[in-house]
């Protein structure tokens, strides 16, 4: 007997939620509870043939699972079947191109129409949907009577195409089986390539991403395929030379031996395999660094001390910090220059909750751009803003004697680490050590109490089944979960007739029937505001920067005395103490002008715990420059007053907006009425 899709999912539904109640399932699943029912009891007589422990459903407490339920049927083979799998529109068009990119010999519509298992027809139109796909990457999908259909255009380009169906199919519940199938026979050179990349692991100390490593596996086996067939790669040695003086150049070279390639590949080839080994993200192993590392390290400690600037903010253990963006530099340098970016799943999310942030990062960005000599995308830089932000968020963190906890993620470090900053936020009583491949999970010697994980792992630890990407319903399930397991407390759906009961007690209700809507509209908003962080709630630029916090000055003595008048009106409504403009002026006198962001413009700032009462801004304008150092004339000082690392991001963001244009600066400097001022300041603090 075999399970049919839909009860496939209702099981893995349920193996990953086991307290998800019927009304759960029926709005996830499209589903009547008469079809859950249904099938249930074929899950149950699958189950009962495989001497596997039943599922059963208590309404108080959800599907009870056996836990080597969980486990074993994790590993059945038989539980993704594809023996008789039936592929979707978007797989057969993958499954075309992937036939194409490693064929042997002359394709027909028969032969499509027979490898997907569908007419002439649907084969004809997957194959118009394949030419629409290939175009984007300037393939061309043609057919003659003489070679049947294939693919033109730039090799380096179908390998760029290569590499998108093989992530996409990877990330998709059958992509191995259908990488396999496009493969046939040679197939079993995947398993012997994912050996020797993990030798290269070893040889050159590094950990790949189990991700990673998997769609190298299989890029590595077509390419291999297709310069058998002759298809070789045309790449100037001018634009590969950098590549050859890399150790992963040198380590490849096994590889190309292993695969029979030593007498048909070439310097190029080689070098082409060593790129994507470049541009693959690794775990850092505190290897020492090669002359073009020390390069990008020397890069990201100028990108801290960059966003400190710009962000007015003072980072804890920068070396550390440095560290991690370096791990995410390298690979990122080879895949900007050699146009193999990523595409960044959670980009618009980023640039959604954490916008002013990511302004920030990019313009500390600027030296990293520099470097590599092309244009950086938000998928790249938005990498980097998750990894400032979870530092921001971690600042101040101190170790107890919580319960301790791991993550378990094979998507890849940024994915990983954003999983866990949201769990830690979920969760601040529980000590989260690190987020683990699942290699690392099983070779790893932590000692953890919980186990979060995104997919089955093998634990005696209690394990607690997590989407990557958690939004509010998912965050709800969580906690629920986690409460329940290790605190022993049901969290119920709330007891509203009892509520008013209670309330009726000690006042007279008008209206019970909707009171009870109110009191159900109120918990659940309230829950969900203590879930989700709104970014929203930051104040805008005009927020601080008011009519009473601006001065018109023709002229000073000194920046000291710059310093003193910009802070008088922050010193009268009490949002800082004296001792904060003391902190401003000796904070410039050890570490010299940094406060000077651009020409003719200075913030001083010092650390909240120095004396700020309120998050607050003022500004003084000056007709007269006076020097903060040498040939730093400076025209507005803008003090700023943060509480903390994050609440004036925003007005930060929009501030250096209004300070990015030239002639914003000259127009404040020219301003002979407040109102002028404001009239930018307000221009700037509208909706981004």
């Amino acid at each position: 007997m075999q399970l049919d899709q839909r009860s496939l999912r209702l099981l893995q539904e349920i193996i990953s939620s086991p307290n998800v109640k019927y009304g759960d399932l029926e709005r996830k699943l499209t589903l009547s509870r008469r079809q859950i029912q249904y099938d249930l009891e074929k899950i149950n007589d699958w189950l009962s043939q495989k001497n596997l422990p039943l599922i059963h459903y208590d309404r108080h407490h959800g599907f009870r699972i056996d836990q080597s339920l969980m486990q074993t049927v994790a590993e059945l083979d038989s539980f993704q079947s594809k023996e008789k799998y039936i592929l979707s529109d978007e797989e057969r068009v993958r499954f075309v191109l992937l036939l194409l990119l490693a064929k042997k010999e002359d394709l027909s519509l028969l032969h499509f129409s027979s490898a997907l298992q569908v007419s002439r027809n649907t084969a004809l139109n997957d194959i118009k949907k394949a030419k629409t796909l290939a175009g984007e990457y300037g393939i061309d999908l043609l057919y003659t009577r003489k070679e049947g259909y294939t693919l033109n255009g730039l090799e380096w380009n179908k390998r760029r195409l290569l590499g998108s169906l093989v992530r996409t199919s990877l990330a998709h519940e059958n992509g191995a089986w259908l990488l396999g199938q496009a493969l046939g026979t040679d197939f079993k050179w995947v398993a012997i390539v994912r050996q020797e990349l993990e030798q290269i692991e070893h040889q050159l100390r590094v950990r790949y991403t189990d991700e990673r490593l998997a769609e190298l596996s299989y890029e590595i086996v077509y390419i291999m395929i297709r310069i058998r067939m002759g298809h070789r790669l045309v790449w100037p040695e001018s634009d590969w030379h950098e590549v050859v003086s890399t150790p992963e150049y040198e380590a490849i070279k096994k590889l190309a031996q292993t695969l029979q390639l030593e007498d048909e590949g070439d310097s190029t080839e080689l070098a082409y395999f060593a790129l994507q080994l470049l541009t693959t993200n690794i775990v850092d192993t505190g290897n020492e660094l090669d002359s073009h590392s020390k390069r990008l390290m020397s890069q990201s400690i100028q990108m801290i001390e960059e966003f400190e600037k710009h962000a007015c903010v003072v980072l804890q253990e920068k070396e550390k910090l440095a560290r991690q963006i370096f791990q995410h530099l390298r690979p990122a340098y080879f895949r900007v220059k050699f146009g193999l970016e990523l595409e960044n799943p959670l980009r618009d999310l980023i640039l959604k909750e954490h916008g002013e942030l990511h302004h920030l990062v990019k313009k500390a960005m600027k030296p990293f751009y520099q470097l590599v000599g092309r244009p950086v995308s938000d998928d790249e830089s938005a990498y980097v803003t998750m990894h400032f932000g979870s530092w921001l968020r971690r600042q101040g963190t101190e170790l107890s004697f919580r319960p301790k906890a791991v993550v378990v993620c094979p998507k890849g470090i940024a994915i990983s680490k954003m999983l866990l900053k949201e769990l830690r936020e979920m969760f601040p009583d529980i000590l989260f050590l690190d987020s683990l491949s699942v290699r690392e999970f099983y070779r790893s010697s932590f000692s953890y109490d919980i186990v979060f994980s995104t997919v089955f792992v093998r634990t005696e630890a209690p394990l607690f089944i997590v989407n990557p990407i958690i939004d509010v319903d998912e965050k709800q399930r969580v906690c629920k979960e986690v409460t329940r397991v290790l605190y022993g407390i049901t969290q119920a759906e709330l007891n509203v007739p009892a509520l008013i009961e209670l309330i009726g007690q000690y006042a007279d209700i008008r209206d019970d029937e909707g009171l009870a809507k109110a009191l159900h509209r109120y918990f659940k908003s309230s829950y969900k505001k203590r879930l989700v962080r709104k970014e929203k709630d930051k104040p805008v630029l005009d927020q601080l920067i008011t009519e009473e916090t601006v001065q018109l000055v023709d002229e000073v003595e000194n920046w000291q005395d710059a310093i003193r008048i910009a802070s008088k009106p922050l010193l009268q409504n009490g949002s800082i103490e004296p001792l904060y403009v003391d902190a401003m002026i000796r904070s410039i006198q050890e570490t010299g002008p940094y406060v000077v962001i651009t020409p003719k413009v200075a913030i001083p700032h010092a650390r909240p715990e120095e004396g700020v009462n309120m998050l607050s801004m003022s500004l003084l304008r000056l007709k007269k420059s006076v020097l903060f150092g040498e040939n730093k004339p400076v025209h507005l000082v803008i003090v700023l007053a943060a509480t903390d690392d994050e609440s004036h991001l925003r007005a930060l963001a929009q501030l250096t907006e209004l300070l990015s244009q030239e002639e914003n600066i000259d127009q404040l400097i020219q301003s002979e009425e407040i109102s002028d001022v404001m009239k930018l300041i307000h221009h700037y603090s509208k909706g981004e």
